[in-house]
């Protein structure tokens, strides 16, 4: 298999051959640095193998070579190879004071990220691809991966690692785990693509769908061998065309042929719902020239010579792809009507386009050392786009800081918001294992609820069947709680507890009013919608709250039998029908009669008047004197017939004294509107004695009669009235 390399012994790797290759492109004092680790760990592999079949050192000396391949720095090379080393070896290794001095922060750093990732995959790869993982689930495991890599260099050192691990299986015809192939696919393709690595990840992509799918492969793999002097045929008719022209032109540059993958025309096949044969782009001709003006310059001689497809065109020097990818790339149509996709970029962007996030530290090395760029500007340009290598989607560049990524013992990942505890985890799986959570094991061990997770970690809950949670868990100084998705889902619990201990306080008041009254068998559902209540359970919740006085009931049993019969819609036996209760206020203080206190008197109940209001007397006959508003219409009637039965009086009252006043409103219709005017009234402390409602053309039409102390307060009540929704006028009655 191209780039592997059997090392039938561990000595080989003093080769001077083999070091002088893997160091050649280093400087000397990192050259230096990279033999004498190699000298001292070369020893420490002992015999092992990987539970693929192949050695240790192996691995390790070929995952080297990938890195050297695409340029990546002396720390990520030689991390790749200590990670290699048997994990209790390497362990040791790690704890040594001298031997981390040796390896320096930069490489340890490589090396416990490389550790954990391996980890991870091992302990997620046999659980979670048996329940099918979900798109959005693969998703979350390529964010947890990430962000376990504090550097992306790790990404590299595990891309390579898993590329050694494919190229050994198929070299040596080992059989391997459909999961670890179907985890490169969903994973690990996606992470190379996004750093820009496009040579390790053509070749991963194709090495597991040979695992995957291998009738499909050889099939294709088939196809394209019968095909391939025809192919070759054809690029190099085109290469010898493009060549002619750019010297023509006057424009130096390189042209090649580029073959497509069998997995990215396996790919192509299944989007675009083709066969093999109707595929007409299965290879690409790249030109490489020295800078961006000549390859628009190269682009224009190209559409001068062949018919350019201006849907298949796409300019990526001018947007960039996100993983920084620039090149032009653009299809033709030759006479025959053939098609060919023609790629054109600089060497820069090239060497980019092939190593991608190593490309990085080549060019910092190569500024250094050859010459080859001489301008550090380029090296910035490209930190600009390593920058915005984490980014997925339209989340955060730092995604560390802001979320971590914990599993399920069944290896289904979390994502939760920094300094989450396990009973955060426990409330984001499901409510009710919140509410029963009592304990927690991360990694297998138990630890205190407030313990704080961290990314890459396994979480499993200890739960009782049933019960509820702590008040202390909403105390923010304990630490119980971090995301405001459990906190909302704890307060939703201790609310709903006290809105049943509400209603269960309400209620037991209502039922002892009732008894006093002699109404125990009254229906309270309709009770309740009498007082204007949508249920029951929202007038004892308004009593319980003190809203709702319990004095409205009793004024509510002060009519007539018949009405509280035509009310409720209860069966009263025919007796209890003759007994009636006078309903009229007996009030005979509060009121002067021209300078004379203690006059029977009788507020008037067609105005109703309060303190405050100019008011007038008429002295009815045998009813004492029947106090009215003087502007009032039927005072106004009264006294035009019966002039010489009109006295003077004044209020007399102190605050104490309440009076009823009506207040008329007209609303648009709508389930809840009297419950909604009766709270909004109830929450000034007023008491509500009677209510008169009735609909039409899908407007209410209600008169609330309110005991109040003052006329100022009548204001009050219409400003409280009119914010109620749907409420189009407030009135007094008049």
């Amino acid at each position: 298999m191209s780039g592997y390399i059997l090392i039938e012994n561990k000595n080989n790797i003093l080769n001077e051959s083999w070091l002088k290759n893997v160091t050649n492109d280093l400087s000397d004092i990192d050259s230096d640095h990279f033999r004498r680790v190699i000298s001292i760990v070369s020893s420490l592999f002992l015999d092992e193998i990987s539970c693929f079949g192949e050695s240790l050192f192996d691995h390790g000396i070929n995952t080297v070579n990938i890195l050297t391949a695409i340029n990546a720095d002396k720390s990520t090379r030689l991390a790749s190879l200590l990670s290699s080393l048997p994990y209790n070896v390497i362990s040791n290794l790690l704890k040594d004071k001298y031997m981390s001095n040796l390896f320096g922060s930069d490489i340890v750093n490589l090396i416990k990220g490389s550790l954990s990732l391996s980890k991870i995959g091992i302990a997620t790869r046999s659980l979670s691809y048996k329940f099918n993982a979900s798109n959005a689930q693969k998703e979350m495991k390529r964010k947890m991966l990430l962000a376990m890599a504090v550097d992306l260099r790790i990404i590299l050192i595990r891309l390579s690692s898993r590329l050694q691990t494919l190229r050994w299986c198929s070299y040596s015809h080992k059989d391997v785990y459909k999961e670890f192939a179907q985890e490169t696919i969903d994973l690990y393709s996606p992470l190379a693509n996004r750093l820009g690595v496009w040579q390790i990840k053509w070749e991963i992509e194709d090495l597991s769908f040979r695992i995957l799918y291998s009738n499909e492969y050889k099939k294709i793999a088939s196809l394209l061998e019968k095909r391939r002097e025809e192919r070759e045929l054809f690029i190099s008719k085109y290469i010898k065309d493009i060549s002619y022209a750019l010297i023509r032109a006057g424009i130096k540059g390189e042209v090649s042929g580029r073959p497509k993958h069998i997995y990215s025309i396996w790919n192509k096949m299944q989007t675009k719902d083709m066969d093999f044969f109707s595929l007409s782009d299965l290879s690409a001709v790249r030109v490489i020239v020295n800078d961006i003006k000549n390859c628009y310059e190269v682009l224009g001689v190209i559409h001068e010579i062949w018919e350019p497809i201006t849907e298949e065109f796409n300019d990526y020097i001018s947007c960039p792809k996100t993983n920084g990818y620039q090149s032009l790339h653009t299809v033709v149509r030759e006479s025959n009507g053939s098609l060919l996709e023609i790629q054109i970029r600089t060497y820069e962007m090239h060497q980019f386009a092939e190593h991608g996030l190593a490309a990085h530290w080549f060019y910092k090395e190569s500024s250094h050392n050859s010459g080859i760029i001489q301008k550090t500007t380029i090296y910035d340009k490209k930190l600009s786009v390593l920058r915005q290598l984490l980014t997925w989607g339209s989340e955060a560049i730092d995604i560390r800081n802001a979320k971590i990524y914990v599993m399920t013992p069944k290896a289904k990942v979390i994502e939760l918001p920094c300094d989450s505890t396990a009973v955060d985890f426990a409330y984001h799986l499901h409510t009710e294992l919140g509410h029963c959570c009592r304990g927690a094991r991360i990694d297998g061990q138990i630890v205190p609820l407030q313990t704080k997770l961290h990314t890459g970690q396994t979480v499993e809950i200890i739960s009782i069947k049933s019960g509820g949670p702590s008040r202390d868990w909403l105390n923010s100084q304990l630490g119980f709680l971090a995301s405001n998705r459990a906190k909302i889902k704890v307060r939703m619990w201790f609310n709903s507890i006290d809105l049943q201990r509400r209603i269960n306080y309400g209620q037991n008041l209502v039922e002892k009013e009732l008894s006093k009254v002699g109404k125990k068998t009254i229906n309270l559902e309709h009770l309740a919608h009498s007082l204007g209540f949508i249920k029951a359970e929202d007038l004892y919740i308004s009593v319980a709250k003190d809203e709702f006085s319990l004095r409205n009931i009793t004024n509510f049993f002060n009519k007539s039998i018949d009405n509280i019969v035509h009310s409720l819609k209860i069966d009263i036996p025919i007796e209890d029908r003759k007994k009636n209760v006078d309903r009229d206020r007996k009030e005979t203080s509060g009121i002067l009669i021209s300078g004379v206190n203690n006059l029977l008197t009788k507020v008037a109940l067609c105005c109703r008047p309060v303190p405050q209001d100019v008011i007038s007397g008429f002295i009815t006959r045998g009813r004492g004197v029947s106090i009215h508003r003087t502007n009032c219409y039927s005072f106004s009637l009264l006294k035009s017939r019966n002039n010489d039965r009109v006295v003077d009086a004044n209020w007399d009252c102190k605050d104490d004294f309440f009076y009823q006043t009506d207040i008329i409103v007209e609303a648009c219709d709508r389930n809840g509107l009297l419950s909604d005017l009766s709270e909004s009234i109830s929450k000034m402390r007023l008491n509500i004695t009677g209510i008169s409602n009735y609909s039409k053309d899908k407007l209410s039409h209600i008169i609330f009669t309110v005991e109040i102390n003052r006329v100022d307060v009548i204001q009050r009540i219409i400003n409280s009235l009119s914010r109620v929704s749907g409420v189009l006028f407030v009135s007094r009655k008049e």
